[in-house]
């Protein structure tokens, strides 16, 4: 300090001092709120079992980051991608929550179930259902 008031030096410390790292918490904490606020409007319908096995998470990962917050960009972007949300959107409430397919973002796979009936020699159909998921190998297949 001196005598025309605060130096440029005392200016600096008043601004990374602990009432500016406080702040910057705050801020961080808003953002996080209205990230997972999003996040959970875009998952909305969806199981935790669901959203964990299209990206490669835990179940009660899924549940933590839709209960507490705090998630990864790497989960933000495979979830983007996985459901189609666009990642602005989830980011900073721009644009719309859907992003639309294009060549360079391919719709998710779908995954084909159908029962079916062999009663002498003829197949019949009996129900056929389709859903957006991952095909996975049986187990002791290759």
């Amino acid at each position: 300090m001196n005598a025309h008031g605060p130096s440029h030096g005392d200016q600096h410390a008043a601004d990374h001092g602990p009432h500016r790292r406080a702040r910057v918490q705050e801020d961080e904490k808003a953002l996080y709120e209205k990230i997972i606020g999003r996040l959970r409007q875009a998952a909305d319908g969806l199981v935790p079992r669901e959203i964990a096995e299209r990206t490669g998470r835990h179940p009660e990962t899924i549940r933590r980051y839709l209960m507490r917050g705090r998630v990864g960009v790497h989960f933000l972007a495979t979830f983007c991608r996985e459901y189609g949300v666009n990642v602005e959107w989830i980011l900073w409430g721009i644009g719309p929550i859907r992003r639309k397919p294009s060549a360079r973002t391919p719709e998710p796979p779908m995954v084909v179930t159908a029962e079916f009936e062999v009663t002498q020699g003829k197949v019949v159909v009996r129900e056929v259902a389709c859903k957006p998921g991952t095909i996975r190998q049986a187990p002791g297949k290759t």
